[in-house]
């Protein structure tokens, strides 16, 4: 009890120090396979943290609280926000990739598998859940938005120019449905969803 500062900064150092590790090697993945190599490094964090919490739960029903501390498993999280998603060289590259793939997908191109694409957004949601830092907003949902209005402003200004008013209302509808269906598959946010 008396060394529960002792044993959180400890716990906070060696995090850190291994996160840091992470993101050097995440850093240095080629774009090819760093959606896999984050979520993979993402879930082995989250594994990680898991057993952490459970191991210092003791400390984190009385240090913790009497110190004002956060909980060992949003620690885990905020560190992993701070070091390996906000690294220059992780978080550019993996919301291109993620908005890259999305536009694939409605160029027609299938994507093989929306696995590693739900799994990168569902890091981003639970990251900024765990210490109210909008992650998902920041970082993606915006930029998401805005690629999603551009698209479609071409795509509706080019459809028009080509065709009749009843073809492009049918085409529209076709395409709200599409993206209702990859919202669910790619678990957006509710916000992204709109009204």
């Amino acid at each position: 009890h008396k060394h529960g500062e002792l044993l959180y900064s400890g716990v906070s150092d060696r995090l850190a120090t291994h996160l840091l590790e992470t993101v050097q090697r995440l850093a240095e993945v080629p774009d090819s396979s760093l959606l896999e190599e984050m979520a993979h490094a993402w879930s082995e964090h989250r594994i990680t943290m898991v057993m952490v919490r459970d191991i210092l739960m003791y400390m984190d029903r009385t240090h913790v609280p009497q110190n004002r501390r956060r909980p060992v498993y949003e620690l885990g999280l905020h560190l992993f926000r701070t070091i390996v998603w906000e690294h220059p060289r992780v978080q550019p590259r993996v919301t291109q990739l993620l908005l890259d793939a999305v536009a694939s997908e409605r160029a027609g191109l299938l994507t093989d598998d929306r696995t590693l694409l739900k799994q990168n957004i569902s890091m981003l949601l639970e990251l900024g859940a765990a210490d109210a830092s909008n992650v998902y907003e920041r970082d993606f949902e915006t930029l998401f938005l805005g690629t999603t209005q551009e698209f479609y402003h071409r795509e509706s200004l080019d459809f028009l120019s080509k065709n009749t008013a009843i073809d492009y209302v049918a085409k529209a509808q076709g395409r709200l449905d599409e993206e209702k269906i990859r919202t669910a598959a790619l678990g957006l946010a509710q916000t992204t969803e709109g009204p």
